[in-house]
């Protein structure tokens, strides 16, 4: 497929697209596990999705209006509000592994910028204990 023409922002929290997940909890869309305001870093975030532990969410790219999708873009962090710990975070696009963030320490936000073209499905995956609240804040994909 081509993939010319002007580049526009979907913001995947909000566009209806979250498959069923693998949580500790359910996972909030504009809100951190405990269905609070997320808080990243000092930062409240314009949206995001909030959750708990180890989970694993998908996102399907193809019903969020975005099916020609370009570059996924993301930043991923234990909210303000969580306990102090190391977590782990992985994106993986059609069951291929896209993007490992290696132990992140407590204060520290990582920010994935990933090319998703021809990707139908990714999952956002955390590793991280059981009562630890993770944000991840603007989950964007860039399409044409």
């Amino acid at each position: 497929p081509s993939f010319d023409g002007p580049i526009r922002d979907v913001d995947l929290a909000d566009a209806g697209v979250i498959l069923p997940a693998e949580s500790n909890g359910t996972v909030q869309p504009g809100q951190n596990a405990d269905g609070r305001p997320m808080v990243l870093d000092g930062l409240l975030p314009r949206s995001g999705l909030g959750v708990r532990g180890t989970s694993r969410v998908g996102l399907d790219l193809a019903a969020s209006g975005a099916p020609r999708a370009v570059r996924f873009r993301t930043d991923v962090g234990l909210d303000d509000a969580s306990a102090p710990v190391t977590a782990r975070y992985r994106i993986h696009g059609d069951g291929r592994l896209l993007w490992d963030s290696g132990p992140v320490e407590e204060g520290r936000v990582v920010k994935p910028r990933l090319d998703v073209r021809g990707v139908t499905v990714l999952v956002l995956e955390t590793d991280a204990p059981d009562a630890v609240m993770i944000d991840w804040t603007d989950v964007v994909v860039e399409a044409r």
